[in-house]
């Protein structure tokens, strides 16, 4: 007889998140950060779970009943966990990872600065950038984002067309912190949630946490950004799990329902994903995301780039590369070059 698969139910979600969310929260020890910029990081190891019931933070405050210090209860009340993650729970899978935004935008800025600090000032000096990647409040004011001066500009004025997105800067590659991490990806369960990716929009860590910082706010506020109908439900340390009936009424049917996105070419790829694991899509929803596509201004290179990072892990990164180069060296950046630099890559 056929096995039937079930999905998880609401409560043992909300479980299954709150430990998750927990234990990576306990791993941000500012301590640590401040040591690491004095030395050499990878010796400095995230105290261990056991350690946490005589620990105080830098205030002299006690954890709390979670086991949580005052500016770790500061970033878990600032949760939002949402998009694939809940949805795959729905569907009796346990997540490959977990999206986590920040419904506070000065959390959002001081979790990035915590991963910046903990595993950038190495590198950093050794590839000698004029200055220091950050984290700052987008122009939007919709999230924040990870930054850093383009090589070479030494300009206080310099227009913010010649600032590369961090992924994107060839000078700051991580290559050399990455080779320590070589048989480490986001997916391995190491307990640590180590950064093994950072780019302008998110910082992928160990463990299977996406800290996603491009979009911040409250739930509602986050999903205004989300492209399909089944990622729109949530979780926060205050209200749980809940349940959007238009998300779980396309999950049941494994219906990709597209309601708009600003990034609608990394949708387009997200597509082939969802396709692979059995969920179909109409001719009417395609349109949709075509009609998106074909407002945006891909000649401008700082659109193209923003279109292919998009929330996720970054897509294209070489290709991005390549092209900036190009239109540095005075070349002319068409569709004819374009397709010839995807070929070669690809």
């Amino acid at each position: 007889m056929e096995e039937v698969k079930r999905g998880f139910q609401k409560k043992t979600i909300d479980k299954t998140i709150e430990r998750k969310m927990l234990q990576w929260v306990k791993t941000i020890v500012p301590k640590n950060a401040e040591e690491a910029i004095k030395g050499d990081f990878e010796k400095v190891e995230p105290v261990e779970m056991k350690d946490w019931d005589t620990l105080t933070d830098a205030t002299g405050d006690d954890i709390d009943n979670d086991g949580l210090t005052h500016d770790q209860r500061r970033v878990y009340d600032s949760l939002v966990v949402t998009g694939g993650a809940i949805a795959s729970m729905l569907d009796g899978d346990l997540p490959n990872d977990y999206d986590v935004y920040f419904s506070d935008m000065d959390v959002a800025k001081d979790v990035g600065e915590y991963y910046l600090k903990t595993i950038l000032k190495e590198d950093y000096n050794n590839y000698r950038i004029p200055s220091e990647p950050l984290v700052r409040e987008r122009e939007d004011k919709e999230g924040v984002e990870v930054y850093i001066k383009s090589a070479g500009v030494l300009s206080g004025d310099t227009d913010l067309n010649d600032y590369l997105y961090f992924e994107c800067s060839p000078e700051v590659a991580l290559k050399k912190y990455m080779r320590s991490f070589d048989n480490v990806n986001e997916s391995d369960n190491t307990g640590k949630f180590r950064a093994v990716f950072i780019s302008s929009n998110a910082i992928t860590l160990t463990d299977g946490v996406q800290i996603v910082l491009r979009f911040c706010g409250d739930a509602d506020k986050v999903h205004e950004n989300f492209d399909f109908v089944h990622t729109k439900n949530y979780w926060t340390a205050k209200t749980g799990v809940v349940l959007n009936l238009a998300s779980v009424e396309a999950i049941m049917s494994k219906t990709l329902k597209y309601v708009g996105s600003k990034y609608p070419i990394c949708t387009l790829f997200r597509i082939r994903k969802f396709v692979k694991r059995g969920w179909s899509i109409s001719a009417g929803e395609a349109l949709k995301i075509a009609y998106d596509i074909s407002k945006l201004d891909l000649d401008d290179l700082v659109v193209l780039r923003d279109q292919l990072v998009g929330v996720d892990s970054a897509y294209f990164v070489d290709v991005i590369k390549a092209l900036q180069e190009a239109k540095t060296g005075g070349k002319n950046v068409d569709r004819t070059y374009l397709f010839e630099i995807i070929n070669r890559i690809f």
